[in-house]
């Protein structure tokens, strides 16, 4: 089969509607909000609960739900809204309390890292909150307060407050593969202590505890935002979460996953958008995709489902639900 041996060729790219929302919370003292989203695109910031601390923070984009820990205290609240529901307390399988500074969900399950021993990322199961680590390692040698995933490369990004041995910063941690532990960015001038991070739009993004900037990491640049919208926070505290949350609201953005085939005869494909996505419009968004061989046609395969992670496909990784796709030529 050939359908696109000229275009895309088993590829796996696709463009997928992602609202631009950044969830933020933090441990404030007192009553007030205590966790927002943010509309990254215009800095507007909404409430979404009051009272409640907030040490980390983690969001199902399948189920619709928020997790965040208040210390050992887990609790979840549905994107629809109303009170958060306490889950229980995060122990250890051998009834030891555990108090994450972060959380983090990935393939169906919540993570969390820890600041005192035992310091490791650590699995949380989501209805009795017992504990089990995951990935082990020195617990002198970082300090990891903000953790999410990212399921366009696989890995979870971690900041660490840590400056020795290793250095303070932005690092990858390969928690479903090698172990890995990579630095891949210091923090911006005159930010030493970032206790929440979050993944979305190809940027790291950093959440501090207190009023500042949300400073925005590019994951292909290595370079920060110059002017960053910022945090909706009002007052100073020990802790702060974020989570990347595209189903929570907001404007739609589209969003690229997956990594291209590199020896087609036609060089590397690429896909491409005008226009913005709507459920409700049936016209004003285009996906293109190229290049395509000279005097050849070339067929997209799309679809809304993604495949986490990609199949082998026609010598590629296709990154698209196989059942139902749809062909436009």
């Amino acid at each position: 089969m050939r359908l696109l041996s000229s275009a895309l060729a088993a590829v796996g790219l696709l463009a997928l509607p992602a609202s631009a929302q950044l969830v933020v919370g933090y441990d404030a003292s007192g009553t007030g909000t205590k966790a927002w989203f943010v509309d990254v695109t215009t800095g507007v910031a909404s409430p979404l609960w009051d009272n409640f601390d907030a040490w980390g923070i983690a969001t199902d984009e399948v189920n619709k739900i928020i997790y965040f820990n208040d210390g050992s205290a887990l609790y979840s609240r549905p994107y629809s809204g109303g009170i958060p529901t306490l889950i229980g307390t995060i122990m250890d399988a051998g009834g030891a309390t555990q108090a994450p500074v972060s959380l983090a969900f990935a393939n169906g399950k919540l993570y969390c890292t820890k600041n005192i021993a035992n310091e490791a990322v650590w699995e949380i199961d989501t209805v009795t909150a017992v504990a089990t680590v995951v990935l082990d390692y020195t617990d002198a040698d970082y300090d990891f307060g903000g953790l999410d995933y990212d399921p366009a490369s696989g890995l979870f990004y971690a900041t660490n407050d840590d400056a020795t041995p290793f250095g303070s910063g932005v690092y990858s941690l390969d928690v479903f593969g090698t172990g890995a532990l990579t630095f891949i960015a210091s923090y911006p001038p005159g930010e030493p202590d970032i206790d929440g991070c979050a993944v979305g739009g190809a940027r790291v993004w950093l959440v501090g505890d207190e009023p500042s900037p949300l400073h925005n990491l590019d994951l292909t640049t290595l370079l920060y935002d110059p002017a960053p919208p910022m945090s909706p926070m009002t007052a100073s505290a020990v802790f702060s979460g974020g989570s990347w949350a595209p189903g929570l609201g907001g404007s739609s953005l589209p969003e690229f996953f997956c990594t291209a085939k590199t020896t087609l005869v036609c060089g590397t494909p690429a896909i491409g958008f005008t226009g913005s996505p709507s459920a409700t419009s049936t016209s004003g968004f285009v996906v293109s995709a190229g290049p395509a061989r000279t005097c050849k046609s070339g067929i997209l395969l799309y679809n809304t489902a993604q495949v986490t992670p990609g199949v082998a496909f026609q010598g590629g990784t296709l990154c698209v639900e196989p059942m139902g796709l749809r062909r436009a030529g």
